[in-house]
C-alpha cells in the first residue's frame, strides 16, 4: 500500500479473482480495461437483464473518486455498446482495519 492508501492490482490478479469468485460462475464478468482508479467489466447477456439492457451484453465502468483512511467513494456506470446509459451508481465503502482507540476527555 502506498502512502495515499491506494493499491495497484494488475489485470492478471483481477482475472484470477473473478475466476475464483463464486458469483462469477454464473455472471461470467470479464475484465475489459484497467486504468488509474478505474476498472471496466464486460457483462455478457443474461435473461434477467432483458428489461434494462435488451438482448445484448453491456459494459460497466467503476471509477474511484476518493480513497480515504476510513471511507472509499466511487461511481459506476453501465452502458450499452451504442453508449446508451443503463444505470448509474454511487457507492461508499467503509474500509476494514484497525480501529482507533476512543478519545477520553
Amino acid at each position: 500500500m502506498t502512502e495515499d492508501h491506494r493499491t495497484t492490482t494488475g489485470r492478471g490478479a483481477l482475472e484470477q479473482w473473478l475466476a475464483a469468485a463464486p458469483f462469477n460462475a454464473y455472471f461470467r464478468f470479464r475484465v475489459g480495461a484497467i486504468g488509474e482508479g478505474t476498472c471496466t467489466l464486460e457483462v455478457p447477456f443474461h435473461e434477467e437483464f432483458l428489461r434494462p439492457a435488451g438482448r445484448e451484453p453491456f459494459r460497466c465502468t467503476g471509477r474511484l473518486l476518493k480513497v480515504g483512511r476510513h471511507l472509499i467513494y466511487a461511481v459506476a456506470e453501465c452502458l450499452r455498446s451504442d453508449g446508451t446509459l443503463l444505470s448509474h451508481h454511487t457507492v461508499m465503502y467503509a474500509r476494514a482495519g484497525e480501529r482507533a482507540a476512543p478519545r477520553h476527555a
